[in-house]
């Protein structure tokens, strides 16, 4: 009985290695996707902070036709 309970344990502790290798493969890949994630968040705050100060420098300026015309391109792009 004593064998059969090593082998049963050896069996069940190699399942549980390959789950944990498949898990930490699982988690390998989501947080290389969340640090690409936000590289491109940070890519995009920079753009919008861009786009605001344009916005602002337009408007502060009196050149609102450009301003209007600016963030009409800027819907277009986006849709």
């Amino acid at each position: 009985m004593t064998i059969a309970k090593h082998i049963y344990e050896r069996l069940r502790a190699e399942q549980t290695g390959k789950r944990l290798k498949a898990e930490l493969a699982f988690l390998e890949r989501y947080q290389a996707a969340m640090e690409a994630n936000q590289e491109k968040l940070s890519i995009l705050r920079h753009d919008m902070k861009h786009s605001y100060r344009l916005i602002y420098s337009l408007l502060s300026t009196d050149k609102t036709k450009e301003a209007m015309e600016y963030i009409k391109k800027q819907e277009e792009f986006l849709l």
